[in-house]
């Protein structure tokens, strides 16, 4: 399988997409999608990377430069516990925050005080947030 290949099945099978829906919300074939996953084709045509990455939610670059790594890749290592809160919809929020702290250059050693401070709290605010809604 070639790398664009992978990338683009990894990210289909993570969005929970089938062949069959990402084909016909791109407008191309099955045939074209299952030719690009198992690396039958080399050179696609530039408007069926750009919709097959507007279908999956991610920028064409992500299937075009192979210095970005896949997120299966990313997470191969990880424990379970990250992996699924990684993988959950619901993360994205933190997932984000994590991102742009780190572009703003936030140090490791702050976001994990301000981690251990949340964690501290939490069962209380689970308490607090419980009287609001009854």
């Amino acid at each position: 399988m070639s790398k664009l290949g992978e990338k683009i099945k990894n990210m289909r099978l993570l969005r929970g997409i089938g062949v069959e829906e990402l084909a016909e919300k791109a407008g191309v074939s099955q045939a074209s999608i299952s030719k690009l996953e198992n690396g039958l084709t080399v050179k696609p045509q530039g408007g069926t990377i750009v919709n097959i990455a507007k279908v999956l939610g991610v920028n064409a670059e992500y299937f075009l430069d192979d210095s970005l790594i896949t997120p299966f890749e990313l997470i191969e290592n990880m424990s379970p516990e990250l992996k699924n809160f990684l993988l959950n919809e619901d993360s994205m929020p933190y997932i984000e925050m994590a991102i742009k702290a780190w572009k703003d250059k936030v140090k490791a050693e702050d976001i994990n005080e301000v981690i251990k401070f949340f964690g501290k709290f939490s069962k209380k605010w689970i308490i607090v947030e419980y009287c609001r809604i009854y």
